[in-house]
This record gives C-alpha cells, sequence and structure tokens, in this order.
C-alpha cells in the first residue's frame, strides 16, 4: 500500500478563542474576512497600523462559540500579546492549547491518497472535522496542501511515510511561497510587497492596518517587491544580502539547492527590473514572486 507522504511538526500556536464578541474581535484585527457559516477556513495575516506584517494563522470557525487559531511558525505568546493590547471592552477569551495539538502537512503529490473522511470540504475554503481532528487547506507545502490539526494525544488517523522539512522547504521555495518570519520579517513588510493578496478582504470593513492597506493598493506604487531568484554554482548562505555599492537593495531568504543550480526566495527593491541581475559573485535570474 502506498503512504501518505506527510510533514509531522508542532505548530506555534493554536489559540481558542470564545465569547460572546470574539468573531467581531478577530474581524477587526486581521486581514481576512471571516463573515460566513460554521465551518469555514480563513488565511488571515496580522497587522499593525502602519500595515505590516506581524504574523499569520489559519482561523477555523469551529462552532458559533468559538474559533480555533493555527499558526505554523508565529509563536503563541507574540499573538496573545498582541490580540490582548486591542481587548478593551470586548467579550473576549483566549486560551492557548498549543501543547495540545500536532500538525500534520500533506504533500500535493499524496492528498489523492488521504481517506475521504480526512479531507477537507468540497467547497474552497472549508474544513471538515473527524473525531476531534481538524482538516483544512493549508500553505506549509505550497498552494496545494492539506493540513491535518491532530490532538497529540491520540494516534495518527492514517499511516504515513514522514518527510523533512528539508522536503517541504524545498517545495515550499519552488512554488514561490514566502513565510514569515523566514522570508517576511515581522513587522518590516506589508502585504502588497510580499504579493500576498488571497489572506486581503477590500470590502469587509475596518481592520487594523486596513487603511494603509488600501491606499498602497489604490496607488498600485511599491518601493520594493518579494522576488523568486534563480542561479547555477553554489547556493547562498541565507540570508545573502544583495548590494549596490555598498547600499542595501535586497536580499535572498530562503534557497533551495538542486545540482549545479538553485532556486531561491527574496526581496529587491522595485527600481531594479526582472531579469539578469549580477551581485555579490552571483548571477541571478530575478522575477517578480507571483500573488498568493
Amino acid at each position: 500500500m502506498e503512504l501518505i507522504r506527510a510533514y509531522l511538526t508542532k505548530p506555534s500556536a493554536v489559540l481558542r478563542f470564545t465569547g460572546e464578541d470574539h468573531v467581531d474581535f478577530l474581524q477587526s484585527q486581521g486581514t481576512a474576512d471571516l463573515r460566513g457559516p460554521i465551518g469555514i477556513c480563513r488565511y488571515t495575516l496580522w497587522l499593525d497600523h502602519k500595515g505590516l506584517i506581524h504574523g499569520d494563522s489559519h482561523v477555523l470557525k469551529v462552532s458559533a462559540e468559538e474559533c480555533l487559531l493555527i499558526s505554523y511558525l508565529t509563536p503563541a505568546v507574540d499573538l496573545v500579546s498582541k490580540f490582548d493590547r486591542h481587548i478593551i471592552a470586548d467579550d473576549v477569551e483566549i486560551a492557548d492549547e498549543t501543547d495540545k495539538w500536532n500538525l500534520l502537512s500533506v504533500l500535493p503529490d499524496s492528498i489523492a491518497l488521504l481517506p475521504r473522511d480526512c479531507m477537507p470540504g468540497e467547497e474552497d475554503n472549508v474544513f471538515n472535522e473527524e473525531s476531534g481532528s481538524y482538516f483544512y487547506p493549508g500553505r506549509r507545502c505550497g498552494p496545494v496542501t492539506v493540513d491535518c490539526l491532530i490532538p497529540s494525544t491520540v494516534a495518527l488517523p492514517f499511516e504515513v511515510e514522514e518527510v523533512y522539512e528539508d522536503d517541504v522547504e524545498a517545495i515550499r521555495i519552488k512554488s514561490g511561497i514566502p513565510f514569515l518570519p523566514v522570508d517576511i520579517t515581522p513587522g518590516k513588510f506589508n502585504s502588497l510587497e510580499a504579493n500576498l493578496i488571497s489572506p486581503l478582504s477590500f470590502d469587509k470593513g475596518c481592520y487594523l492596518g486596513q487603511e494603509v492597506v488600501a491606499r498602497v493598493h489604490r496607488l498600485g506604487r511599491l518601493s520594493r517587491r518579494f522576488i523568486a531568484v534563480s542561479g547555477r554554482g553554489a547556493a547562498p548562505r541565507v540570508p545573502f544580502m544583495l548590494e549596490d555599492n555598498g547600499r542595501e537593495i535586497g536580499a535572498i531568504t530562503s534557497v533551495v539547492k538542486s545540482h549545479d543550480t538553485f532556486q531561491g526566495i527574496g526581496w529587491l527593491k522595485s527600481r531594479y527590473e526582472d531579469g539578469r541581475l549580477g551581485m555579490g559573485g552571483l548571477n541571478l535570474e530575478v522575477s517578480t514572486l507571483a500573488s498568493s
């Protein structure tokens, strides 16, 4: 029997939100629109008042009384601290359940092997719950991933062939998916620079940083952008600063080696166009990162 290839890890944050105002509060803090029925899953960004990204999460609307927030790499303590600063008179309770869960990310080439009851909902951005585990569309292994949030006290719901972090990083980088905080330094970039468009709602109303995001989107001018890079020879050690006459103009932040070539993700000031770029002893092919 062919085994399902998947990456097993601990999420950096699993927070349970309850209280009469919890959905409205999350709606006011994140970029995604949480309006909708029970069962929706939304990938969202958490910004500051300047529109800069400080974290990201998937939010699962598990019932009328509670939501689950899951983050790959944004620590729970950072998220709770950020949210606590904005809870004033809201009826919102946050429980940190990070230690109670494991996260299994199924590689794209194994999704078809998943049991039917371990698949996300048939509609886009809908999760499935089975025996206390949650199955939802993720992004750990590229744009087509199924994430499984599983209680740490129970066995995995199917047999897996575990893969290593290097394997999923290679898929992510080749797919052009920038990650926090690996590529997107918290508090340094806005979502449009990172070309993270799918988590943005432009019609749900106000949220923290929304006015800045809307203005940047309307003007359509960015001083820097995220890029996909490729080259031949030895891969640079990341983070690799890109400089022009001693001035920083960008960086390569993630890289994967394949034989005598490499691919990577980074950022670059917008005045430098797509195409070939010679810098720091590297001959790079640079292209603007596709939106994700």
